[in-house]
Order: structure tokens, then sequence, then C-alpha cells
């Protein structure tokens, strides 16, 4: 959404909080799906994996 310009101030602060808050759960889900790839590049095994794979064994 973008700012108009008949917004009042707190409508153009509520929009700003809006926009920061997508963008820190945008980086949340990069950061949820990087931790996901390598817990299962640990599970299969890769090489430069050994360091999660020691942790996530019994």
């Amino acid at each position: 959404m973008k700012l108009k310009p008949d917004w009042s101030e707190d409508e153009r602060a509520f929009l700003r909080l809006m926009e920061a808050q997508q963008e820190a759960l945008e980086q949340q889900m990069q950061d949820t799906i990087r931790g996901i790839s390598e817990i299962e590049d640990a599970i299969e095994g890769r090489p430069d994996s050994e360091p999660l794979a020691r942790e996530l064994r019994p």
C-alpha cells in the first residue's frame, strides 16, 4: 500500500509499522527455511553439515 497525501501522520506511521512488520516476518520466514534446509542437509549426511549432524544425533 502506498502513502496518500491526505493521510494523517498517524495513518502514515501505522503504514510504516505494518511494512516493517511484514519485512521482519519475511526475514523470519527466510531464516526458518534456511534452518530447515540445514537440518535436512545434516540428516542426509552432507559433509558440510557435520557439526549440525553431531548436535542432532541422540
